[in-house]
């Protein structure tokens, strides 16, 4: 399957309503937009007059006292966000702007307490050992026979072979083909 890639937006703003009330000055940020995908701002680090932002080309007028300098530096951020998106693209299937966000600042591309939170789905074998665990609670109270338990044991080694021959990237950890 072919990747498309998406359209990636950097927009960037002054964030008018975050205005200091004492210097009357407001923070810049770079809105990050992916098509269908939560919008996310990577702030820039510095602020200016709202009056000194040029909405049409998106920079600072040189009304500003250190309007290069800022400039200079939405330039250079523009460039590192498009290369990390580019970088993202060819090693992920799926891109979020809070990825690109997260790469920019150093940070892990997701976060470590969702990694710790979300659980995978357990595997088919995994809900066959779950299965056959049960199975044999029943058959040491005489509920089941021993014979059946055998015939699920023998039915888990035969779907064991088909996924090692038939999908050979399925790895088993010794404990699931020992049982």
């Amino acid at each position: 399957m072919e990747k498309i890639k998406h359209q990636l937006d950097l927009l960037p703003m002054v964030l008018r309503t975050k205005a200091r009330k004492t210097t009357g000055k407001a923070p810049l940020t770079i809105r990050i937009t992916l098509k269908d995908q939560k919008t996310t701002e990577v702030p820039i680090g510095t602020t200016i007059l709202p009056e000194n932002w040029d909405v049409e080309s998106k920079t600072v007028s040189k009304s500003e006292s250190d309007h290069r300098a800022i400039n200079n530096k939405i330039k250079g951020m523009l460039v590192d966000l498009n290369r990390i998106y580019d970088k993202l693209f060819f090693e992920h299937n799926i891109i979020t702007p809070e990825m690109i966000k997260r790469v920019y600042f150093n940070k892990p591309i997701v976060e470590e307490s969702i990694l710790e939170d979300s659980t995978l789905p357990p595997t088919l074998l995994e809900v066959f050992d779950e299965f056959i665990e049960k199975f044999q609670k029943m058959v040491e109270k005489d509920d089941r026979s021993p014979f059946t338990k055998t015939q699920l044991k023998t039915t888990k080694k035969k779907l064991q072979t088909f996924l090692q021959v038939k999908h050979k990237k399925v790895g088993f950890t010794n404990k699931i083909l020992q049982n």
